[in-house]
């Protein structure tokens, strides 16, 4: 339940729903992409760069200004710059949190969840499970990088031309999302296509070499998943999405795609476990 704040002195706290204008500018201009009016959000949502969200928490109605510094896998004309955004606040909603009861439980129609203790019980294991998953595949991609440093792997240049294809493709989608065409991107950066390909060149030769380890280290292990280990995978997912598994397998989630998906958690589990006992060092 949302509740708009009223008064002389309310301040952003963390939780709110704020609605505001914001205008971001480096080093005195206006960049691309660095505006939005009437924008609603959630203070502590994380979907604004590192450090907008809490830079807001404290700032009144009205006129008032953050600085911000964006992350260093940012867009390259952005990497790392500071920025000022002139912010337009107008409106402040504190949220409400529902009774903790069973009710709240029900309300929420997860799959096998009917009390307040199993929603309980369902979160924290949630957690822990993405938590262990997120250090699994952190230590993994390390393990990858290292190996790819200490290999002799031949790329022929016309994969990794592709690669950079593709990769641009993915950036140019991201160029878009901040409500940008990549003939405005190229205006306000400097940087031609030419820039642009040489910059994604060494991101694209790591992911070649990522995909030539891990289809090795497939094709050894010749990863198998069991008819019982299928149906668990889609039982956790109909679990998650709120449906039922025959209509996950007919209408969302072909087999082949969730057997690809079992192989990968196998691929990633078996580099975690056969790389020594630094990666549960790691976790104390």
């Amino acid at each position: 339940m949302e509740k708009t704040k009223e008064g002389d002195n309310i301040k952003i706290e963390k939780g709110d729903v704020v609605k505001f204008d914001f205008e971001g500018y480096i080093d005195g201009e206006k960049f691309p992409g660095g505006g939005g009016t009437d924008f609603v959000l959630t203070i502590g949502s994380e979907k604004m760069i590192p450090g907008f969200e809490t830079a807001m928490i404290g700032k009144g109605m009205g006129a008032s200004e953050i600085k911000v510094t964006f992350p260093k896998d940012y867009t390259p004309e952005l990497s790392e710059k500071e920025a000022n955004f002139k912010l337009d606040v107008k409106e402040i909603k504190s949220r409400t949190l529902p009774a903790k009861d069973d009710e709240l439980a029900k309300d929420l129609n997860i799959k096998g969840v009917a009390t307040y203790k199993e929603l309980e019980k369902y979160v924290t294991e949630t957690i822990e499970k993405n938590k262990a998953s997120q250090l699994k595949n952190v230590f993994v991609n390390k393990v990858i990088e290292i190996i790819a440093k200490n290999s002799t792997l031949e790329l022929p240049k016309t994969a990794i031309d592709q690669e950079v294809a593709n990769l641009y493709k993915e950036f140019e989608q991201r160029v878009m999302s901040q409500k940008m065409t990549m003939k405005e991107y190229k205006k306000q950066s400097g940087m031609t296509d030419e820039d642009i390909k040489k910059e994604l060149f060494n991101d694209a030769k790591a992911r070649l070499e990522s995909y030539l380890i891990t289809d090795k280290v497939r094709n050894e292990e010749k990863f198998e998943v069991t008819d019982k280990e299928l149906q668990a995978k889609y039982e956790d997912f109909a679990q998650t999405f709120g449906t039922d598994v025959e209509y996950l397998k007919t209408n969302v989630l072909p087999e082949a795609q969730v057997k690809e998906e079992l192989i990968r958690e196998k691929l990633v589990d078996f580099l975690y476990e056969k790389n020594g006992d630094s990666a549960k060092t790691e976790e104390k």
